[in-house]
């Protein structure tokens, strides 16, 4: 969520008296990439297809938990405004593409109003609608 978004929703949520759920997707599967690389660097006990496998899952479950604890660190400055405010906030992190964590959460919460920046990190000028956005537009039939 973006600063001028997360002011927005906290004005509207303190106007109407509604929860927030701050949301952050993350995608793990793309780190696992980077383990099969350096398997052929593992020293030669390592080397085994059953031990690979078990180093693979090892990797990956790590992976997910500290993604998921850097996600929850992306949303504590949020709930710690809303906090201040007296507005309920709820930090959520989902596993998957950006925009679709997204609209799965969109789906799970059932939400009757969605809040989100127009850019992201690749916003070049005002004006332009990131591509998260975009796909999150399209993906819903929900007030954005």
């Amino acid at each position: 969520m973006s600063n001028a978004s997360g002011e927005v929703a906290l004005q509207l949520a303190g106007s109407f008296g509604c929860e927030v759920v701050g949301i952050h997707g993350f995608n793990s599967v793309m780190h696992e990439g980077a383990f099969r690389v350096m398997e052929p660097t593992l020293p030669q006990e390592y080397q085994q297809e059953e031990i690979l496998k078990h180093q693979r899952a090892v990797h990956a479950t790590l992976i997910k938990v500290g993604m998921e604890k850097i996600s929850l660190s992306y949303l504590r400055p949020l709930e710690e405004d809303f906090k201040k405010a007296g507005v309920p906030f709820r930090p959520k992190v989902l596993e998957g593409k950006n925009f679709l964590a997204i609209n799965e959460m969109i789906q799970q919460e059932d939400d009757g109003l969605v809040v989100m920046g127009a850019g992201g990190f690749n916003a070049l000028e005002r004006g332009f609608v990131g591509s998260v956005c975009m796909r999150v537009l399209r993906g819903n039939d929900r007030d954005i």
